[in-house]
């Protein structure tokens, strides 16, 4: 949560007017009286300038002459809030927040700080009034999801979320965020697979799913053939390996595994659509037609989404043309339907692929109603994998064991309700938080909700400043900082008020060297939202890498202020610090920062830093520790190059 300067002033002036306590001052004709009334008024007008500080000195005064003030306790608590001493924040706000409990502010900007001060406990029953005050509070709402995802409820969190967008009149901007909320959670639960379970089969599973979905095929293929090394029986394991391999051009390889997986489960149905994929490249229709019938009979909805996609290699237009022409022998069904329509489209045959497709969208919808009609739920349903009866008898089961829950998760999961899914997942991780199995899950389902919402923004509002926004992010991580530059560019020109498109433009203008741009660009976000932390992080970033430490110091400390949990401000601090000649300082960030030092760097500085306090022994600890850093990343480094002949 970052607060800025518009922002409290607008909850000052809007949630606190005609109070009692100033009325009550008002009229009243003693000296004293009126003395209190222009410390009051001084330090509004200090509040609404910006001039915090000022402002805690006009209130302390207020508060001299009548302790019993709410309004001015809790205005010196917004003032020490604004000023990121969120210590003092919360010991005023807590005070007036038992004295009036109607008073919105006091209980969410209390909230707030507990959030600020790493409390999420402490911070989540201020966040609940808040929101029984005022249950329209976005600001409270999203503090409150804040709350639950900091303590580990991401159920909680996403219900939350989720509340957000449903009540934001702005629906391309409702998209956006719920999909970047989606993607934040989903990057805490792989941050925390990745660095609690590195070397773990989920781990380098999760590594080769987002390797694959940046189409690197033999990059992915890798990952998850170290995967299978140690988990061989990890169900889908192999599936996955076969779908990387299939698309890395290498169809018999991918076969081995489709069979692999289905060897242990017959009925597996990712598998049996790898089989399928895989003898429709090889030109074998009658065979691909059984084990995509085989799949309609057990689970028609992953039929239902894979059809766009289906095959994801196309075989050459003349064979598809072949096995089309053998297929249309074969009596309708719904499966015939499903090959002819990809058939059809490969052939260049779009009209007759449409027919086909439509004819088989409508035998699924049929088929979603008649199933239910004609079969019962049964825990025997999963063993057969038709996943619409499974997760029908699991939803009746109550309370669910944590295998249960994930099973439960997985069959939504392939129906494709990933949000129920996601809530499943959720539930399991609530029961064993430190199952790498359910961390894997539920970061897949919130990746699989973050593409929806952005392909939902995309296909209704393509023009809006978020569609722009969406896009400048997507070039960023491919590392295409000319062509994010070009979006955030687009983005700005439909609203030049969103500090947050000022904050990306300047971070990918820095990535690309154009300093000067990058700093205009900064400026105008930290004029827009002044306790921006990340912002104020980036403006210090560039001043340490223009070889001026002094002028980041403050940049860099403040954005730690305001947001301590702000990990990578740490070591470009310490650097700062070390730069600038205070080597103590600089050891008290580089110590609090050595946990995400990968490649050495960071215990270098931190080498150097001790020997400049004059601490030999730690500084040789700090060099050893470097030095073993660096030998490590680059063995991992050297294990991810494959034989020239797997490229």
């Amino acid at each position: 949560m970052k607060l800025g300067q518009a922002r409290l002033s607008r909850l000052l002036f809007c949630g606190l007017v005609l109070l009692p306590g100033l009325r009550a001052a008002c009229q009243e004709h003693t000296a004293a009286d009126q003395e209190l009334v222009r410390h009051f008024r001084a330090g509004r007008e200090d509040m609404q300038s910006g001039r915090f500080d000022h402002a805690v000195e006009q209130f302390k005064e207020v508060l001299r002459f009548r302790p019993d003030l709410v309004e001015a306790r809790v205005d010196l608590g917004l003032a020490y809030h604004a000023l990121g001493d969120y210590t003092l924040a919360v010991s005023e706000l807590g005070q007036a927040a038992r004295q009036r409990p109607d008073l919105l502010p006091a209980h969410l900007f209390l909230g707030i700080s507990y959030l600020k001060l790493g409390s999420p406990e402490k911070a989540i029953p201020p966040l609940d009034r808040s929101l029984a005050l005022d249950s329209s509070n976005r600001e409270a709402r999203r503090a409150l999801a804040t709350a639950e995802l900091s303590r580990g409820d991401y159920g909680k969190a996403a219900a939350q979320f989720r509340k957000l967008a449903a009540t934001q009149a702005d629906k391309a901007d409702a998209w956006f965020t719920l999909g970047q909320d989606y993607l934040h959670m989903a990057e805490r639960l792989i941050t925390q697979l990745t660095l609690q379970f590195r070397d773990s089969p989920w781990s380098l599973r999760l590594a080769g799913d987002i390797l694959g979905e940046r189409r690197l095929w033999n990059d992915a293929a890798f990952a998850y053939r170290k995967a299978v090394l140690r988990a061989p029986a990890q169900p889908g394991l192999h599936s996955a390996l076969g779908q990387a391999l299939l698309r890395a051009g290498k169809t018999e390889e991918s076969e081995s595994e489709f069979n692999a997986e289905l060897s242990r489960n017959p009925a597996e149905p990712a598998a049996l659509l790898g089989r399928a994929e895989a003898q429709l490249l090889k030109g074998s229709a009658q065979p691909t037609l059984e084990l995509v019938a085989q799949i309609w009979r057990s689970t028609p909805e992953l039929l239902v989404q894979a059809a766009a996609d289906f095959p994801p290699v196309d075989p050459p237009p003349e064979l598809a043309h072949r096995m089309a022409a053998e297929l249309e022998n074969v009596p309708p069904a719904p499966a015939r339907e499903f090959l002819l329509s990809a058939l059809f489209r490969i052939a260049g045959d779009a009209e007759r692929a449409r027919e086909e497709r439509s004819s088989f969208e409508k035998a699924a919808k049929s088929a979603a109603v008649s199933d239910r009609k004609r079969a019962s739920p049964s825990s025997s349903a999963c063993e057969r994998h038709e996943e619409r009866l499974c997760a029908e008898f699991l939803g009746s089961q109550q309370p669910l064991s944590f295998v249960r829950l994930l099973r439960l998760g997985w069959a939504l999961l392939t129906l494709g309700e990933d949000q129920a899914a996601s809530d499943r997942f959720a539930a399991a991780l609530g029961q064993k938080g430190t199952s790498a199995e359910a961390i894997y899950w539920l970061s897949r389902s919130y990746l699989r909700l973050a593409d929806a919402c952005f392909d939902q923004l995309t296909a209704s509002y393509p023009d809006s400043w978020r569609a722009h926004e969406l896009k400048g992010q997507a070039f960023h991580l491919r590392q295409a900082d000319k062509d994010a530059a070009v979006e955030y560019r687009a983005a700005e020109r439909l609203n030049p008020d969103a500090p947050k498109i000022h904050e990306a433009l300047g971070e990918v203008l820095l990535a690309d060297g154009a300093v000067e741009a990058a700093r205009s660009e900064l400026q105008k976000a930290l004029q827009l939202e002044p306790a921006a932390a990340r912002s104020l992080y980036l403006m210090g970033r560039l001043c340490v890498a223009e070889r001026q430490p002094a002028s980041g110091i403050p940049y860099l400390e403040a954005a730690l202020r305001y947001d301590p949990t702000l990990q990578e401000a740490r070591p470009v601090l310490g650097k700062a610090y070390l730069k600038a000649g205070k080597p103590g300082l600089a050891v008290e960030q580089l110590e609090r920062s050595t946990e995400i030092d990968r490649y050495g760097d960071l215990h270098y500085l931190l080498y150097q830093a001790y020997h400049e306090e004059g601490k030999p022994e730690l500084a040789a600890r700090a060099l050893a520790r470097s030095q073993e850093l660096r030998r490590k990343s680059a063995s991992d480094d050297q294990a991810k190059i494959r034989p020239a002949d797997e490229e």
